[in-house]
């Protein structure tokens, strides 16, 4: 790889082999550096594949204006997403999270607070990106001199769901509003609070998870025994009411109808609530 642009000691605009724009970092990578020079794979940490167009342009744009100090924190950050989340992420992720930090880190100074509207559904759903976004807070706070509270871990986690290879914005914005239909049907119902941290209830929310993204992929899951769900319906009859409200709202704002057997994995979910 030869060296485009140094962006700063850590971090290089550089060409691969194929002549692919990448961003590439590691320890002292830039540090008296000049376009066209190789670099030294040895001191490489992390590379970031620019395949779209639009992103390149984006990340140009931005370089020249985010403070070096971002730029390192960022591709730190998305380094040990990658290995602590175990997957791979869109070409955008290094951009906008930079991008993001630079007006996230504008408004902590100046004593702005913006609550997510998302926050409830994002520590329940999205519970492993929000666990990680929560050490990348602490990462922050540690090398940018800022106090970004748990409201900024829920932005940050939204930033690798959406970037997630395979997922668009706009799939999770219909994930969201799905889940968060149903939540609000099943806390109100059941007097759940936003917080609670009961397993019965981490898995439930783990099980509506996968429902919500087979609702939205149109996905169908066929099937079920009447039998068994009758009998459920007589031993836990608070919890399968819930179900049927829950079914409607599902119907009348996604217009997806419940199969028997996704109303009995649900109804089994909720009793365990009881």
């Amino acid at each position: 790889m030869k060296v485009r642009r140094i962006l700063n000691n850590n971090v290089v605009s550089a060409v691969d082999a194929a002549g692919r724009d990448v961003i590439v970092v590691g320890k002292a990578i830039g540090f008296q550096g000049k376009p066209g020079d190789t670099i030294d794979e040895k001191r490489v940490e992390s590379v970031f594949r620019i395949r779209d167009d639009a992103v390149g342009n984006h990340l140009a744009s931005i370089v020249g204006t985010v403070p070096p100090e971002i730029l390192q924190v960022t591709a730190d950050i998305v380094t040990v997403a990658r290995r602590s989340l175990g997957r791979e992420f869109g070409d955008g992720i290094f951009a906008s999270l930079a991008d993001h930090l630079v007006y996230a880190v504008q408004r902590v100074r100046e004593g702005i607070s913006l609550a997510n509207p998302l926050a409830v559904e994002v520590r329940t759903i999205h519970r492993e990106e929000y666990l990680f976004a929560r050490s990348a807070v602490m990462i922050l706070n540690k090398h940018l001199g800022v106090t970004f509270t748990d409201d900024e871990a829920v932005n940050i986690a939204l930033h690798f769901v959406n970037a997630t290879v395979g997922g668009s914005s706009e799939k999770t914005a219909r994930l969201m509003e799905f889940m968060r239909d149903v939540l609000g049907v099943v806390r109100e119902e059941l007097a759940i609070a936003d917080d609670d941290e009961r397993h019965a209830y981490l898995r439930f929310a783990t099980h509506l998870r996968f429902l919500a993204q087979r609702v939205v992929d149109g996905e169908v899951e066929d099937g079920g025994d009447p039998r068994l769900h009758a009998f459920l319906v007589e031993q836990q009859p608070r919890a399968f009411a819930v179900v049927d409200e829950v079914a409607a709202v599902v119907e009348e704002r996604h217009g997806h109808v419940m199969t028997l057997q996704e109303r009995t994995y649900l109804g089994l979910h909720l009793s365990n609530l009881l």
